[in-house]
């Protein structure tokens, strides 16, 4: 009796101990309802690094408001059935007052008033007198998604705000892709700020005023990241590693990923019209291969960024937005994973400076470190920003789903 008694309390306590475990496994992961639910919507610190610096991080948190994270496959968009489509790279059609490119690799660009009416409307504000030159090297203001307003005219001399260019963007996207429920969401945002021109003096080290232009006609410029079913595509895994990298590796020539929209006024031009154009990178989504997967906490992300803002690698942080990213799997075919990405300066080491001085003009995403830096959302761990393999970019993390974590 005695050796069945110690028999049955082995296998009670082995029934323990594996529950103990898989309920621990479990507790690392959670669903993306119940990271929505979690406490905190910002991520506010200040850290002293080892380059014995303080780096000051406030960004707001942001969380896709959905109920399931699904991981799927991806590929091209069709081109639009309503124009004809158009040559890979070739020069954009123009069709009456506009212009457009149509392409089979999901790449869209139209452009209105294009630029052949532009050019008639010079020669005819030429004619009249009443011309302007609008070429001027503008300082610019540059901000991320959770920086910027939605209803703020940031360019100078141009009513035009963010909510003008979201509803020209869905109007024109339905035009041209009727009844496809194509979804946007603001990324991004660059705007002409100054009306002057400055050029650098080397005696007094400053940069000086050297012409005014009050007239001229500020542009804004959104881009956007396509949703898919309510979750921000971010971009491609090679904008997540870092631009001091001498070259390109195999499949990186994509160009930009989701929506670009620019609005300029045409006053310059004597019309009181805006100028519009937008160029679309569109993916469809064939086939989903897991309905919902199990994500780390924010803790784990934030926990994993501060190591790398302490070891002087992270130096700046402008976001924080979890989605996906688009690995490539062949020529046409994309896995989006589940992935968070920061938009800041990335250094090599602590003791690695810029490699270019500052941009006197605002171009903070010029600098050769800015890039964005991604955490894969299922371990928490940073996706190595210095990879040198030649098919990085097809390198997807592997996929976590919830019988794995409940094993």
């Amino acid at each position: 009796m005695k050796k069945r008694t110690v028999t049955c309390m082995s296998v009670l306590l082995m029934l323990v101990s594996l529950l103990w475990s898989t309920t621990s496994l479990g507790e690392d992961y959670c669903s993306i309802e119940e990271l929505n639910n979690g406490n905190g919507s910002r991520w506010n610190q200040v850290y002293h690094t080892v380059r014995d610096e303080d780096i000051k991080v406030d960004v707001e948190i942001m969380i896709p408001n959905v109920l399931q994270f699904p991981c799927i496959e991806a590929t091209y968009h069709n081109p639009s059935d309503l124009l004809p489509m158009t040559r890979k790279n070739s020069l954009p059609v123009y069709k009456g007052d506009f212009e457009y490119s149509n392409e089979q690799n999901g790449y869209f660009f139209f452009s209105i008033p294009g630029d052949t009416n532009k050019l008639k409307m010079e020669k005819k504000a030429k004619k009249q007198g009443i011309y302007r030159n609008m070429f001027v090297d503008s300082r610019v203001l540059q901000l991320s998604a959770g920086e910027f307003k939605l209803n703020t005219p940031y360019a100078v001399n141009n009513p035009s705000t963010i909510n003008d260019a979201t509803s020209l963007l869905y109007a024109y996207t339905e035009k041209f892709f009727p009844n496809q429920d194509i979804q946007w969401i603001p990324a991004f945002m660059q705007a002409s700020i100054d009306t002057r021109t400055y050029e650098y003096n080397k005696e007094t080290e400053e940069y000086e005023i050297m012409k005014d232009t009050p007239d001229f006609e500020g542009k804004l410029l959104v881009q956007y990241n396509q949703l898919i079913d309510g979750i921000p595509v971010l971009g491609w895994p090679y904008e997540g590693f870092s631009h001091l990298v001498e070259k390109r590796m195999k499949g990186e020539e994509m160009g930009t990923m989701g929506a670009n929209v620019r609005l300029r006024t045409m006053k310059y031009l004597g019309s009181d019209d805006i100028s519009f154009g937008m160029s679309l990178f569109l993916f469809s989504t064939p086939k989903i291969l897991q309905k919902d997967v199990p994500l780390v906490p924010i803790s784990s992300i934030i926990s994993s960024a501060e190591d790398f803002i302490l070891s002087g690698n992270l130096r700046r942080v402008d976001s924080l937005r979890l989605g996906y990213v688009a690995w490539r799997k062949g020529k046409s075919d994309f896995l989006l994973m589940p992935t968070w990405a920061i938009e800041g300066e990335v250094f090599t080491d602590a003791n690695a400076e810029h490699q270019y001085p500052d941009d006197f003009y605002g171009h903070r995403n010029f600098a050769a470190e800015y890039q964005k830096l991604y955490i894969n959302a299922q371990t928490g761990e940073i996706i190595d920003p210095w990879q040198t393999d030649n098919n990085r970019s097809y390198n997807a993390p592997p996929l976590i789903t919830w019988k794995d974590v409940t094993k």
